[in-house]
């Protein structure tokens, strides 16, 4: 297992660019799927308050849906423990496999979003699962892309260091903010494309995260060729 220092000698970019990319597609993903009727998917916070407040008989239904989600949520970042053998990011790890599932299952709830938006929402809190798990750590600074609390968080208390006079990296500001920024212009872009497709607005999205993992996965067959390493490491 690589050090948090180890972890720094992968180009920035690596890890700025596909991060805010994959936080404005959960942006997206999450405005998309409430617009098409479905509840936040991108989440577990606001589910698990909604199914304690969901308790009575009335509501009893709605409960147990919400109750899915979280189980979906927790089933994608399971798949992605089966694929990635560790949270901490490193180049050769299947994190293109992992995408191109992710893809594959938010087209599928597109495809099924006409018949039943409580099984796109499914699909999409399964798919976001997936996503977040897949990189949590990156010289020593914890990465989400799904959600913004612990983004805010982190900014905040980086922001408290400074005004103590602190050194704080810059890197990692620029990451947070960007971070931050994706998922949210991510959302006025998932608002302004459900106006025009509806929740087949997912289609784009997915086509999005699969040429993500299917350029990843190419990359890195072909670091592999140049370093003589199988480009099947599962390291």
């Amino acid at each position: 297992m690589t050090s948090d220092r180890a972890d720094r000698h992968l180009p920035y970019w690596m890890i700025w660019a596909p991060g805010v990319a994959l936080a404005a597609t959960a942006g997206a993903v999450n405005v998309v799927v409430v617009l098409a009727g479905g509840p936040p998917v991108t989440h577990v916070t606001g589910s698990l308050t909604r199914l304690a407040a969901d308790q009575d008989a009335a509501r009893g239904v709605h409960g147990l849906a919400v109750l899915g989600l979280i189980g979906s949520f927790a089933g994608g970042a399971m798949l992605c423990g089966l694929i990635i053998p560790a949270q901490r990011l490193r180049i050769g790890r299947r994190y293109g496999l992992a995408m191109v599932i992710e893809a594959a299952l938010l087209a599928l709830a597109a495809a099924v979003s006409s018949h039943s938006p409580l099984a796109m929402a499914m699909l999409a809190a399964f798919a976001a699962g997936l996503q977040n798990a897949l990189v949590t750590s990156y010289g020593g600074q914890i990465v989400r892309t799904t959600h913004v609390t612990g983004i805010v968080t982190d900014l905040g208390f980086l922001f408290g260091h400074m005004l103590r006079g602190e050194r704080v990296e810059a890197w990692k500001l620029a990451l947070l903010a960007g971070l931050l920024a994706g998922f949210g212009l991510g959302g006025f872009a998932g608002y302004e494309c459900s106006a025009l497709m509806g929740a087949a607005s997912l289609y784009p999205i997915a086509g999005l995260v699969g040429t993500m993992g299917a350029a990843y996965f190419a990359w890195r067959v072909m670091a592999g060729r140049r370093s003589g390493v199988s480009g099947d490491a599962r390291e």
